[in-house]
């Protein structure tokens, strides 16, 4: 059954061969605005959706109502406009054209999402407030200083498994993409607690059979760019910092969501995880008995 849902902004470009979809609650509403907002200034085919509630599965103040997870709004929205949609979370940014989403229908892609293991370097930082013995100047200073935050250390070898970030997915309206779709939503069904990208890992990597046949592809940090990743020029964005922590999936359900033994371990980095980042100098620091101990200079472009 479709659910009726109340279209708060929309754009029609005709020109355009996919749909770009986002939902939101009404406390949500400025999120969707500056979405609508960022998609307007670039002409974008899109529509946003106002909904009265969100399942559980995206979202720890949602409810139980399984019409309202992100595999079925996705399916009601295939099923209305025949066409490609690009889902995107209501509280993402639209920075720069998305060149590479306009391929996707001339490549018969049936599903694209960003995947942490096809990324050889997906190192995270957070910014920090230091003042250090050896410096000439205050440096409590907000957004200058970076650490090491976090990394997916895994890397796909001969057999593709998936790792997400669902912020940002495209999905064809092709038999393969909804059978795909379909099977995400019985385990959403299956269970309700789990967070929706986690439960689409465990569907990608264990449960759908007919992977050969799903054409998939893997949208590179900028198509989905979080704002830890300070080396990474946003084309779509989550500038918001994350702060909801749930419960994963394996805690759950006592399921593994990936076969580490089927992966490779990632050895390089880009820096040492002890290593301090100066964005305000573009320099690179070692912490010693309070004091920064300078490494080399930083010649990457900065996005922090």
């Amino acid at each position: 059954m479709m659910i009726k849902k109340k279209i708060y902004k929309e754009n029609n470009n005709s020109s355009q061969k996919f749909l770009i979809i986002s939902f939101f609650t009404k406390n949500l509403e400025s999120k969707a605005k500056r979405l609508s907002d960022s998609l307007e200034k670039l002409d974008l085919n899109y529509k946003i959706f106002e909904i009265p509630e969100i399942h559980f599965s995206k979202s720890m103040k949602g409810t139980s109502n399984l019409n309202y997870c992100q595999p079925k709004l996705i399916l009601d929205a295939l099923d209305e406009y025949q066409m490609p949609v690009l889902y995107v979370d209501s509280d993402i940014v639209f920075v720069k054209y998305p060149k590479k989403i306009f391929d996707l229908d001339d490549q018969k892609i049936d599903f694209e999402i960003y995947n942490w293991f096809e990324d050889f370097e997906n190192d995270g930082y957070k910014p920090i407030q230091l003042k250090i013995d050896n410096q000439n100047e205050d440096l409590i200073t907000t957004k200058r200083f970076y650490v090491y935050s976090h990394s997916m250390d895994f890397i796909n070898k001969k057999e593709n498994q998936l790792y997400s970030s669902g912020a940002v997915s495209y999905l064809s309206n092709s038999s393969n993409s909804l059978k795909f779709l379909n099977k995400w939503f019985d385990n959403i069904s299956l269970y309700p607690k789990c967070v929706d990208d986690q439960t689409l890992n465990y569907t990608f990597n264990f449960t759908y059979k007919d992977k050969e046949n799903l054409k998939t592809s893997w949208l590179d940090k900028s198509y989905c760019r979080y704002n830890f990743w300070i080396f990474t020029d946003p084309v779509i964005d989550h500038p918001d910092t994350v702060t909801e922590e749930r419960k994963d999936f394996q805690s759950i359900t006592n399921k593994i969501t990936f076969d580490k033994n089927k992966l490779k371990i990632r050895n390089s980095k880009k820096f040492a995880d002890d290593s301090i980042l100066d964005t305000k100098n573009k320099r690179l620091y070692k912490p010693l008995n309070g004091e920064l101990i300078f490494i080399k200079e930083i010649n990457d472009d900065l996005f922090n």
